[in-house]
């Protein structure tokens, strides 16, 4: 689901705006514009998207490109290109995920019905992006009981930094909200009015999820670093990989 909602899903939104554009300094202009708007945190993705592109498309040969595209302007011709390899990296990501990686582990039993993104009318289609969207219902709330004493820990942690930006203070009055409600015991759901507050501790989760033998891999440092400190589990930062 993370990868769903994560990187894919960008390239998903950045490949859908292209279909509307006319030329490839379009593609440029839109990412420009992403620093300054809402939408400024999957520039990263974005960038990374184009990076794979230029890697891939500078082995081409003009005698190649004249070949297959004639006489049109390299804007144009730089958008088709772009698309399709986009679309191929996107629609292949799924299945190179499940070559790679050897077992999935999933206590909750959270969105066993994920699908990867399918072309619907020239766009991609990339839900659900939601819990009521999958027809699933996790054991999120039996979850948090069993492993209380991880979520407040990090809870402890998190309310103990100087420094707390709006996605931090969001996960410590969500935490606050969920280890009342296993407290008292009251009903919870993703499925429900609660759902904001289990994707709000996302990042908590899945440092708790992680096996006490592995290292939880992570592009997001800052948010990590606290979290797993305070339960002791193992991380590693990344940053975009090298093309080339």
């Amino acid at each position: 689901m993370e990868i769903k909602k994560g990187f894919i899903h960008y390239w998903v939104l950045l490949y859908n705006k292209a279909v509307t554009f006319k030329s490839y300094e379009d593609i440029e202009q839109f990412k420009s514009n992403l620093s300054s708007s809402p939408k400024r945190y999957y520039s990263g993705a974005c960038n990374d998207a184009s990076l794979d592109f230029w890697s891939n498309y500078s082995k081409n040969r003009p005698s190649d490109l004249a070949e297959k595209y004639g006489n049109i302007p390299i804007g144009e011709i730089l958008l088709d290109s772009f698309k399709t390899h986009l679309g191929t990296q996107i629609r292949l990501c799924f299945h190179r995920i499940t070559k790679s990686v050897k077992k999935t582990y999933n206590p909750m039993q959270c969105f066993k019905d994920l699908r990867e993104p399918v072309l619907e009318n020239g766009m991609f289609n990339n839900k659900p992006l939601k819990c009521y969207k999958s027809m699933n219902k996790c054991n999120i709330a039996q979850y948090i009981r069993d492993n209380k004493t991880f979520f407040e820990k990090i809870l402890e942690k998190l309310e103990g930094l100087e420094e707390k930006d709006t996605e931090t203070a969001k996960r410590i009055n969500s935490l606050k909200e969920i280890l009342k409600i296993i407290k008292h015991n009251r009903p919870f759901s993703n499925h429900d009015q609660n759902q904001d507050l289990c994707w709000n501790c996302g990042d908590a989760i899945h440092a708790v999820i992680s096996p006490d033998d592995s290292t939880l891999l992570t592009r997001n440092v800052r948010h990590f670093e606290p979290i797993c400190e305070a339960i002791g589990k193992k991380f590693r930062g990344y940053s975009s990989p090298k093309t080339g």
